[in-house]
């Protein structure tokens, strides 16, 4: 009875068109697949102790391919990571890891201090330790 209700109603056609549009619009996403291949790696960023930390997963990446630049309040984190294997490849079964150029942007709080930026590469996690500025006002209150 349902499935003679969604024939009626058309439900299940429109659901399956969304579906594959979905689906569609999620691989057409993968950075091998579109004009413009950029990926953007796994990224994780918080507060502690008077410092804003930024973690970027880019495993496989050298210290020295990775470009740090801060213009009009935008931090922008970009490289290249190679794989020099898959020239090597006859045929390939699976291909998940992304390759090639990647990008992250990050909009930075006034509180930044970006003259002391400091970063570090560790086990493919590129670290970078914000310093927040020390802002103190004294407000004169007159009654």
């Amino acid at each position: 009875m349902a499935d003679d209700f969604k024939k009626w109603c058309g439900c299940g056609f429109d659901d399956d068109m969304e579906d594959f549009f979905y689906k569609l619009q999620n691989f057409m996403s993968y950075p091998r697949y579109n004009a413009d291949p950029v990926w953007k790696p796994a990224m994780d960023i918080f507060e502690v102790e008077g410092e804003i930390i930024i973690l970027i997963e880019i495993a496989g990446v050298k210290i020295e391919d990775i470009n740090l630049s801060c213009e009009n309040g935008i931090l922008k984190i970009s490289g290249f990571r190679k794989n020099e294997e898959v020239k090597k490849v006859n045929r390939i079964g699976q291909l998940e890891i992304e390759y090639g150029k990647f990008e992250r942007l990050v909009k930075l709080s006034h509180k930044v201090d970006v003259d002391n930026i400091k970063v570090a590469l560790d086990n493919g996690i590129f670290k970078i330790n914000l310093p927040l500025k020390t802002v103190s006002k004294t407000i004169k209150i007159t009654p």
